[in-house]
């Protein structure tokens, strides 16, 4: 979805790039481990390598945290590139599930689930999840520990206390009310409208070249995301289009076959 409030973009582009100070650094406890699922055809290196190249992120308006930037772009942020990414998830977690499932049947485990609650049919099924599952790969990547992350996530403190600071500023409050939000958390994980994210994460782009990444919430992973835990976070890593993210290395890829009973059976293969 594009910019629908540039208003919203810049109040939120100007009073991120006052708070820079603040903006905290985070990093993956563990091994540092990322997920993205792609097409069941793509597999082993070049398969990993495909979805580890950043593919027109920089003008696509689909894209939450990177993309264009909207006409009528602040002052400070005129003449300076949309920024380009690749979209990882932080485990096989709600947030990974979320991204499957939206684009797999355009729906939620959050939406399905009030489906189910107010009496309707759901989308996801024992019959149409297997048969979606089949037709996906999910390839693990690897990167440095040193890697540069800034934390723009709702599952930390510190990310939690920069969306509050956002919010707090007068003109982001006008810009946030005159397009219908009533908080900063509800145009952040808006799946209709990407003019918030969008500006804080080109505002690190633009000012904070030393972080290689940022940690963020999925849209995609509402309940998750609620519970404040890592389950409906992703990382973004930054990248030019085209490009070949070398820091993040693959490791193994996780395939599904359906089974004539209808249920899958899943396969795991290192990656050489």
């Amino acid at each position: 979805m594009p910019i629908k409030h540039p208003d919203v973009y810049e109040a939120v582009y100007l009073r991120m790039r006052d708070l820079l100070s603040t903006i905290s650094s985070r990093t993956v406890p563990g091994a540092s481990r990322v997920y993205r699922s792609g097409g069941a055809v793509d597999k082993g290196r070049a398969g990993a390598d495909k979805y580890r190249t950043v593919y027109r992120s920089s003008v696509n308006d689909e894209y939450r945290w990177t993309g264009p930037r909207p006409a009528s772009s602040v002052s400070a942020a005129k003449g300076k590139p949309g920024a380009g990414g690749v979209y990882t998830s932080l485990g096989m977690n709600d947030a990974l599930l979320g991204e499957l499932t939206f684009y797999a049947f355009q729906t939620t485990l959050d939406l399905d689930v009030q489906r189910q609650l107010d009496g309707q049919p759901t989308t996801l099924t024992s019959t149409t999840f297997p048969a979606m599952l089949a037709t996906k790969r999910i390839f693990e990547y690897t990167f440095p520990v040193a890697t540069q992350i800034a934390d723009l996530s709702l599952s930390s403190n510190a990310g939690r206390s920069l969306l509050r600071a956002i919010g707090s500023d007068p003109r982001v409050k006008k810009a946030l009310t005159g397009a219908r939000y009533t908080t900063p958390r509800e145009a952040y994980l808006a799946s209709h409208d990407h003019s918030l994210p969008r500006a804080m994460a080109q505002v690190v782009r633009d000012f904070l070249p030393g972080y290689q990444a940022i940690w963020v919430s999925s849209a995609r992973a509402g309940s998750a995301v609620s519970m404040q835990d890592q389950e409906g976070d992703n990382i973004v890593f930054f990248g030019p289009d085209g490009a070949t993210l070398n820091l993040l290395t693959p490791v193994r890829e996780i395939g599904f076959a359906l089974q004539p009973n209808g249920t899958y059976r899943h396969t795991v293969q290192a990656i050489p």
